[in-house]
């Protein structure tokens, strides 16, 4: 009998020569780690509910694999990938490192980099990668930039913010300026806002005025006009851009523009509206729930305009 204790040294004394002899593969069947990922990441790009869990059992198996594993290295970027989209962020980030420092630079690896940091919380750390691989690999750059509008609440531009405010000019403007590259109205007025708050009114009016004529009712884009108008100087045109935006939003029930209007009349730049409190009225009559109206009437009758 094979398992017998008299012949079982025999078959100790077998496996040890082959082990010697580099042939234990054939007495011990290793997992095979390589087919159990390819599996897995099948698996996992049409999973339900069990997506996570997939994904994790995938990377478990990716991990088993041998480093010496002639086979892993051109599957790091998809392992990367399948950690960062199962909720092992802190992977992702490893595997897509390890992937760009084995000499796997092309735009994929980077993209995975920026975006697994990204959602980790390193918004600026990130921000300032791309801005450092943005001549190199421009396209994925520009990608990243775009999806970080929908990522972890668009800290990206928060970082941007934050560094503009510090006065690193170059870095902070260049997330609004490649966000601005997705053509929509409300990129378009962040970068307009951008330049307005570093005092260059004639990029900022241009690129307003471009918005503008995108979102022709947005009541708000015409208000943050007018208001750029007039910081600029230019009077005459922010009552215009204020007056289109009152229209819009008279009809909405919204207050932003109104009270714009109601601070110029304050400072007396215009009575072309006559009272302001009309105006007030016709505005919080459809919204008896806009507080930024409701205020504006206490202001009024307590006679500070």
């Amino acid at each position: 009998m094979i398992g017998s204790p008299r012949i079982a040294p025999h078959l100790a004394a077998l496996a040890l020569w082959l082990t010697s002899a580099g042939l234990a593969s054939f007495w011990i069947q290793e997992p095979d780690h390589v087919a159990e990922f390819d599996r897995l990441q099948v698996e996992f790009e049409v999973a339900g509910d069990e997506r996570a869990e997939v994904g994790r059992a995938a990377l478990e198996a990716f991990l088993r694999i041998p480093l010496e594993d002639a086979a892993r290295r051109p599957r790091l970027i998809q392992a990367a990938r399948l950690a960062r989209e199962s909720e092992r962020r802190d992977w992702g980030l490893a595997l897509a490192e390890q992937a760009f420092q084995s000499g796997l630079v092309e735009s994929p690896v980077v993209g995975e980099i920026l975006i697994a940091t990204l959602e980790l919380g390193r918004s600026e750390s990130a921000l300032r990668r791309a801005f450092a691989w943005r001549e190199v690999y421009p396209a994925t750059v520009t990608q990243f930039v775009l999806q970080a509008r929908f990522i972890d609440s668009g800290s990206l531009f928060l970082a941007a913010g934050s560094l503009l405010r510090r006065g690193q000019t170059e870095v902070g403007l260049f997330a609004f300026e490649q966000a601005a590259t997705s053509g929509s109205a409300l990129d378009l007025a962040n970068l307009a806002l951008t330049h307005r708050n570093l005092g260059e009114f004639d990029e900022a009016i241009a690129l307003y005025e471009r918005a503008v004529e995108l979102a022709p009712d947005d009541a708000i884009l015409w208000s943050d006009f007018g208001l750029c108008l007039r910081v600029a100087g230019r009077g005459a045109e922010a009552l215009d851009a204020l007056e289109r935006s009152v229209q819009v939003e008279v009809a909405a029930g919204m207050g932003p523009a109104t009270t714009n209007l109601l601070l110029m009349r304050r400072f007396r730049m215009t009575d072309r509206f006559g009272d302001p409190r009309d105006l007030a009225r016709r505005v919080l009559g459809p919204r008896p729930q806009q507080e930024l109206v409701r205020r504006m009437q206490i202001e009024l009758a307590l006679g500070r305009f």
